[in-house]
């Protein structure tokens, strides 16, 4: 792991949380999908330019669709201008802080549901569809149906 978080100069939150730190109940209240994201953001593997590019996925670059150098969790998250409503995210999580964003349980549910809402991640396409399902909005292009 000392590896890895080197080679990508930055350390993922869950490797950094202090070893007395109870994170117990952090993921209370979270979808399925959203805890998912959740453990995706705290350890930093996630299917993002900047971590498929480090571990030989062939993505081309790191770099965002932004023009960013990186298109890491921290990026989309707190500057990416392809994003919207984060400022709504941010509001409802409390604190504009990365770290905290993702190690309290304010934060993570509030990051959780907005990275899902954002399109970014196509895994979460059919989550984000039953999270609009009785809004009356839709995101992306309907499911795939049998005929």
């Amino acid at each position: 792991m000392q590896r890895l978080t080197q080679a990508r100069g930055a350390r993922a939150v869950a490797w950094s949380t202090p070893w007395g730190t109870i994170t117990q109940g952090l993921r209370e209240g979270l979808t399925k999908a959203e805890n998912t994201m959740a453990t995706l953001l705290r350890t930093g593997v996630i299917g993002l330019k900047d971590w498929l590019y480090w571990v030989g996925v062939p993505v081309g670059s790191p770099r965002c669709e932004c023009g960013w150098p990186r298109q890491s969790p921290k990026h989309v998250i707190l500057s990416c201008p392809l994003r919207t409503n984060r400022e709504a995210m941010l509001l409802a999580a409390g604190t504009e802080n990365y770290n905290t964003l993702l190690s309290t349980q304010k934060g993570l549910k509030a990051v959780t549901q907005w990275l899902i809402s954002q399109n970014v991640l196509n895994q979460f396409r059919v989550a984000r569809e039953i999270a609009v399902e009785g809004k009356g909005a839709s995101i992306g292009p309907p499911l795939m149906t049998l005929q």
